[in-house]
């Protein structure tokens, strides 16, 4: 084979293989970005969940300081 035509197959191949590694890349990229949304959506369900949560918490604890206030008054 002439030296030319090597040349060619060998540079060929090698525009091949960084076009096959960077659509590779975008792939790996848009699964990230895809992750990184949904980790943001379970992020802000939990923010809401915790504020639930907490407003619960303190209704108890306020329920729980009036009847201790009521059964004091009781006695």
């Amino acid at each position: 084979m002439d030296a030319v035509v090597i040349v060619v197959i060998v540079v060929a191949a090698l525009v091949l293989l960084a076009v096959l590694v960077l659509v590779a890349r975008r792939g790996r990229e848009r699964r990230h970005e895809t992750r990184r949304v949904e980790a943001g959506q379970i992020r802000r369900e939990a923010e809401v969940h915790d504020a639930r949560a907490e407003g619960a918490r303190a209704e108890a604890d306020e329920r729980g300081a009036r009847a201790r206030g009521e059964e004091a008054g009781a006695r």
